[in-house]
């Protein structure tokens, strides 16, 4: 221990820490700080700087612990000279981070004083004391993560539940409990999506317009951002909903970091059959039709690769000003992540040999894009009947009920002109009527034949083109049903075969051409805010019938 002479008129600060928010151990909190207030104003000409604390945090990593950072960040600018702390296991209960922060606090002239351990790393030694008591310190934390996880699994295979409530169901005391108003919009959800055929997108903003709020994972508030299709996807793939408990989705990698990740066959999951069949929401049929509509909708593994390696518009975007195509510019961020960009290459190439080819200096950036494509896709799919009526209504406005009467009213009428055709080749044969005669009405009925099965063929081809009109947006509507359940990534090989070309103005306006559709869609736009804050306002929306 320092001893009182070379520590008088110094700046003291001490740091206490309880490993849990239990009720036993909110009493260890309290009185470590107590002791460490009282016993530094007992030393003479020591000055109190603050006592932090952080209560109900874990040792093993200090990036939670508020308050030691806190004290870390105040210590190396100067306001503190000595820290004092219970022990080892208080300040750290990894070796790297002990030695780390006593390095870095000595290198800046402060001494960190472990009271029960009897080290203070002003002394020769300290470095080697402190790494075998943080060593096992550190051992010691591994083997309680052991048993605690030893522990739960072993309650899990009892079926007590861990977690936190979820949308339709509260967990209390280790059980399931049933929430009713959650619980029927989980049966809504089941059946708009199996029953009805709906997509998890229009489910999602179906739910949004009904103004029903899901709920957060933990159970507490809900999501910021609203219903989306991801929150859709994981209700109706959450097995709980059947009655059955599966657990240990997650697992803990290091028990140093305590960070969780996604159980992909890492470790054993729990899985309990009927664990709750009395407040089950759903049928066991309708779970089962599910899942076999979520494989159905699924994108095959060789779709998902199909386009893995390039972008799902590669040679389909155009300059609105010259003609030209776009290419891509790729930019990595700070944060991990790329920025992609589309540019028109006589520009592009303008730029660098200054030379003006073309003056559309507008990119387009690709989250835009898809934030476009996501907007027509939905007015798509919001507006396939009424899309599919007015194509109908076109046929009718050829003067005919339905698609078979232009061939049976027509037809009839070609019958008619044949058959007074071969009437007046008897007439001629039996000599009731002159050859000039003949030749006469004969010419008169084949123009009127001709001009009947043009009018024919002609009815015929636009009600053909009308019906395949028809089946085009059949067919895209259930390419967009699937990739409305995907993140347009994965779904990227949707969107490239339902994209014919993109034409890109000056004025942020995109003109989107879709495969089959006999009309193009002009939207307008503005972007705002920068990586994760990126926002894409959809501020036109106009269609061309081509």
């Amino acid at each position: 221990m320092l001893e009182n002479e070379c520590i008088k008129r110094l700046r003291v600060a001490a740091y206490a820490r309880v490993s849990t928010d239990r009720d036993d151990q909110t009493n260890s909190f309290e009185n470590q700080v107590k002791f460490f207030n009282d016993w530094i104003k007992r030393q003479e000409g020591w000055n109190l700087v603050n006592v932090y604390a952080d209560e109900g945090i874990t040792g093993t990593s200090t990036q939670k612990r508020q308050q030691f950072n806190q004290m870390i960040l105040d210590a190396l600018s100067g306001r503190i000279d000595v820290i004092l702390t219970k022990e080892v296991s208080r300040f750290a209960r990894n070796t790297l981070d002990s030695i780390s922060y006593t390095r870095k606090l000595k290198e800046h002239g402060v001494i960190v004083v472990f009271m029960l351990d009897s080290i203070d790393t002003s002394q020769p030694d300290a470095e080697l004391r402190l790494t075998i008591m943080a060593a096992l310190a550190q051992e010691e934390s591994r083997k309680t993560s052991e048993r605690v996880k030893w522990g739960q699994k072993r309650r899990m295979e009892q079926g007590v539940v861990f977690g936190r409530d979820m949308l339709g169901y509260t967990v209390r005391n280790g059980q399931l409990e049933l929430e009713p108003e959650g619980a029927e919009t989980v049966r809504k959800i089941f059946h708009k999506y199996t029953i009805e055929g709906k997509g998890s997108y229009v489910i999602a903003r179906e739910l949004k317009e009904a103004g029903i709020k899901p709920m957060n994972p933990d159970g507490r508030i809900h999501y910021e951002n609203d219903w989306s299709t991801t929150i859709i996807l994981r209700i109706l793939r959450n097995e709980k909903y059947v009655g059955d408990l599966c657990q240990k989705k997650t697992w803990t990698k290091n028990f140093l970091d305590h960070k969780k990740r996604y159980n992909r066959g890492n470790e054993d999951t729990v899985y309990i059959k009927n664990h709750h069949p009395k407040i089950a929401i759903i049928s066991r049929e309708l779970w089962d039709a599910t899942q076999a509509e979520l494989k159905r909708r699924a994108l095959t593994k060789e779709q998902k690769s199909k386009h893995s390696n390039r972008y799902w518009c590669s040679g389909k975007i155009w300059c609105g000003v010259c003609g030209e195509h776009f290419v891509s510019k790729r930019k990595p961020l700070k944060d991990g992540t790329t920025h992609v960009s589309w540019r028109c290459f006589n520009h592009t190439k303008a730029a660098a040999f200054k030379s003006a080819e073309c003056k559309n200096n507008h990119s387009v950036n690709e989250k835009t894009l898809l934030s476009i494509m996501g907007y027509i896709l939905e007015f798509l799919v919001s507006n396939k009947e009424q899309i599919k009526q007015e194509l109908l209504t076109e046929i009718e406005a050829f003067g005919i009920e339905h698609t078979s009467a232009p061939t049976e009213t027509t037809a009839l009428q070609i019958t008619q002109i044949e058959s007074r055709k071969s009437k007046l080749m008897d007439s001629l044969l039996d000599g009731l009527i002159s050859k000039t005669e003949f030749t006469f009405k004969n010419s008169e009925l084949d123009a009127k034949l001709n001009a009947l099965k043009d009018h024919l063929a002609c009815m015929e081809s636009k009600i053909q083109t009308k019906q395949q009109e028809i089946e085009i947006i059949n067919r895209i509507s259930e390419k967009i049903s699937s990739i409305l359940d995907f993140d347009f990534k994965e779904g990227s090989c949707v969107l490239n075969s339902i994209t014919s070309k993109i034409v890109v103005y000056q004025d942020k306006r995109v003109e989107i051409f879709m495969v089959g559709i006999p009309c193009s869609f002009i939207v307008t736009y503005e972007t705002s805010g920068r990586s994760e804050t990126y926002k894409t306002t959809i501020t036109g929306f106009d269609i061309n019938r081509l």
